[in-house]
């Protein structure tokens, strides 16, 4: 009888060691089951595309803040004089991705300055020693700017 219970015993230990090695298998294929769906519907997988467009949106605030220090470093340069009618003298300033017009008016009284930008007429009344911002042109070519003929 000692040696028909030792073979049951040893019969257990082999089904219990068949047991565990098919519950750790089954567990591992059903966790292996488990992490390959959960790729497909895990509920944090918008955060990948969420980082990727924070990580966009700060390349994209950097070069504009870039492109801005450019444009003003740029900016510092003298303005150039365009022409004159009068007590009133008309430049050209680099501005933000093209280009900006001043007139100033050197005398003592307003003055109004008939003027054109790329053949676009308009009108301003230049108050006494001071500047107006004439016109902004965008692009990187230089505009025409002409006064109106006195006649």
């Amino acid at each position: 009888m000692g040696s028909l219970a030792k073979t049951r015993r040893s019969a257990s230990r082999d089904s219990k060691s068949t047991t565990v090695k098919e519950f750790i298998r089954s567990s591992i294929l059903r966790s292996w089951r488990r992490s390959a769906y959960r790729v497909h519907t895990d509920p944090d997988k918008h955060s990948l595309s969420k980082r990727m467009k924070t990580w966009l949106l700060f390349r994209v605030t950097l070069g504009l803040i870039l492109m801005a220090a450019i444009t003003s470093a740029d900016s510092a340069e003298a303005p150039i004089p365009l022409g004159s009618s009068g007590p009133l003298t008309a430049y050209r300033v680099s501005a933000f991705l093209g280009w900006a017009f001043k007139i100033r008016n050197d005398s003592d009284t307003p003055r109004t300055a008939i003027y054109a930008i790329n053949d676009w007429a308009d009108l301003k009344v230049v108050p006494p020693h001071s500047t107006v911002k004439a016109g902004y042109v965008l692009g990187q070519e230089i505009p025409s700017f002409r006064f109106a003929p006195r006649y």
